[in-house]
């Protein structure tokens, strides 16, 4: 508006000082009500951010009570925590930690994965329960996760193929050392010291749950 001249310019600058005075700005009133997050029918995988684990990582919610976390990097479940809790934003790090109900202790939990490069093919739902299916080498993994017989408890189904073992006197080792308490029980296999150990045959297909 450098055409009006700076004396006008002036005069309307401070005409509008004039009339705005004590004028409050009205505030649109919300055409839509609040956010309010969708029911959703559980078994469902949200893909997030969660703290305690490698981006990488998947939530499955099981239950309103129970949720877990499993990590692509690792190839292994991390966690579990209740569904209510949002598990997010790194200033509420602590506060999560207190809720986490069960966590795995071992970032290689089993023991053919030692040292090898792990090969995430992703996932298949089965009945809405995720498969996630894994690749060490020639040994193939799915590993399915679902509630278990309570609220508060989960099942580990493992189908492994491809493993070349010297009999059933060679055998490989879970280890499912864990924080918090929980019971596990195991479908075949020998658990020690939560170190599951399992022959070739065993191990072709077996399941762990984890009750808490």
């Amino acid at each position: 508006m450098a055409h009006v001249g700076d004396a006008t310019l002036a005069d309307i600058h401070e005409y509008i000082l004039l009339i705005s005075n004590r004028v409050m700005e009205k505030q649109a009133k919300p055409k839509f009500k609040g956010f309010r997050r969708p029911k959703r029918d559980f078994p469902y995988i949200t893909r997030t951010y969660r703290p305690f684990t490698s981006p990488a990582s998947i939530s499955v919610s099981l239950s309103p009570a129970l949720s877990v976390v499993w990590d692509s990097s690792i190839a292994s479940l991390r966690y579990a925590y209740p569904t209510s809790m949002q598990m997010s934003g790194e200033k509420n790090r602590e506060e999560n930690r207190k809720q986490i109900l069960y966590m795995e202790s071992a970032n290689v939990p089993f023991s053919f994965i030692r040292g090898q490069k792990i090969d995430f093919k992703g996932y298949d739902l089965i009945d809405g329960n995720p498969e996630f299916i894994y690749q060490v080498g020639k040994i193939k993994v799915r590993e399915k996760i679902s509630l278990g017989k309570t609220a508060k408890s989960f099942v580990r189904h493992f189908i492994i193929s491809g493993l070349a073992l010297n009999g059933d006197n060679e055998r490989i080792s879970l280890d499912l050392n864990h924080q918090k308490h929980a019971n596990i029980k195991v479908s075949k296999g020998t658990l020690t010291n939560n170190i599951l150990q399992l022959t070739a045959t065993e191990a072709a297909e077996f399941s762990v749950e984890v009750s808490l």
